[in-house]
């Protein structure tokens, strides 16, 4: 594979815009060429201005030096930037993070040992990469703690070491040896070689395939349409959380028609309607600390949107912000990753595999891991037995 495309220009096969760039870097606080400033004077322009911008970003940055390492190793790990890694592990060091935070980010795992400011912002710079927004309750978090211009200088560090990653990646910057190896600094290339090559599992957030079929005017079986489930659910206080309705049937016995009608469009229903069931796929985001401390308005809110604000039990009982019950017999299934079920008496810890049969009793779903949680659901409209609808009513929930 070939090695930095890019070669360090000499003074005398500069030209003059080169010239001025690489003279202005050096008596700058950089004080020389470092990272993909060789590479950027191939446009001499767009150097300075990069120059100029990465003046502030590195070393005018309103937010603390320690936290502004933080963000710059979270985005060298996002993007395997071998040497945006090396140079920056030792930056954080004389900024004061711990190592084993460090450590951490480069095994890909959210560290154990953040503070709560250092939490703040993994959880901030950790919703705006994967989610590409960040929730509201992180940011006005962070507005609190870093002021609104702590948060955009936040945003523009993450965009500018993006955009300085990608450079070095293209570029393929060469790594000291002694940098040794990690996993944020292997060669993104070659791992994807001995990996083999990954594609993303969907560019649209919450889109799943639908196939269903149908009948012709001869009654042969047939595909009546195949594509993205058309209505997605994207929840506005938790960022990743999608629900989506794969189908409803609005009877028992459903009726069958030749071409079924789209049955999932309109408003936000999170119950099946009488006598009917809704099968959907949610996917629940690692918890942060945005839910944990959700107050009870917060949850009905949260719950109003889903289209059932009666749904909530947190504060009447409940012991999870996002515990609820509903009158209906559900089956889940969870397809990918691990989720914690929470019920009154206990919490169950569910993987990729495992079914539950929820038979109307009060429940939070809580993702304690570092990754998404896929489930799918099939909710059957129900009535609780008049004696158990009396017992829940005297207690509350």
């Amino acid at each position: 594979m070939e090695k930095e495309r890019f070669k360090p220009l000499e003074q005398e096969a500069m030209s003059a815009d080169q010239r001025r760039v690489a003279q202005a870097l050096i008596d700058g606080p950089r004080h020389g060429l470092p990272g993909p400033f060789h590479a950027l004077l191939r446009s001499p322009e767009l150097a300075d201005r990069v120059r100029n911008l990465g003046d502030y970003i590195r070393f005018q940055n309103s937010l603390p030096a320690k936290v502004l390492e933080l963000v710059i190793l979270m985005l060298a790990r996002f993007w395997s930037a071998r040497y945006e890694w090396y140079a920056h592990r030792r930056h954080a060091q004389s900024a004061g993070l711990d190592p084993a935070i460090v450590d951490a980010i480069d095994k890909g795992r959210r560290p154990d040992s953040l503070d709560a400011e250092e939490a703040l912002v993994y959880d901030f710079i950790s919703e705006l990469l994967e989610y590409k927004d960040v929730s509201d309750p992180i940011y006005h978090a962070a507005v609190e703690r870093f002021g609104e211009r702590g948060v955009i200088d936040m945003v523009s560090t993450a965009g500018y070491y993006c955009f300085v990653s990608l450079v070095l990646n293209m570029e393929r910057h060469p790594v000291p040896e002694e940098a040794g190896y990690t996993a944020a600094s292997e060669d993104p290339v070659e791992r994807d070689r001995k990996q083999g090559s990954r594609q993303p599992e969907g560019n649209i957030q919450g889109h799943v395939r639908r196939v269903v079929t149908g009948h012709d005017d001869s009654g042969d079986a047939g595909v009546v349409s195949d594509g993205p489930a058309p209505f997605v659910h994207v929840t506005p206080t938790i960022i990743g959380r999608t629900s989506t309705d794969i189908w409803r049937t609005l009877d028992t016995p459903a009726p069958i028609a030749t071409r079924a009608e789209e049955p999932t469009m309109g408003p936000r229903r999170q119950l099946p309607t009488k006598r009917g069931t809704v099968l959907r796929i949610n996917t629940y985001p690692p918890e942060s600390e945005s839910i944990r401390y959700l107050s009870q308005e917060g949850s009905k809110e949260l719950f109003a949107a889903l289209g059932n604000e009666q749904a909530s039990t947190f504060g009447r009982g409940g012991r999870h912000p996002l515990m609820h019950r509903t009158e209906t017999i559900d089956y889940a299934i969870v397809l990918e990753g691990e989720i914690y079920m929470v019920l009154d008496r206990g919490d169950v810890h569910l993987k990729a595999g495992d079914v539950v049969v929820q038979c109307g009793t009060n429940h939070a779903w809580s993702n304690r891991s570092d990754r998404q949680c896929k489930v799918a659901f099939v909710l059957i409209d129900g009535s609780f037995e008049p004696a158990l609808a009396t017992l829940l009513a005297g207690n509350r929930v």
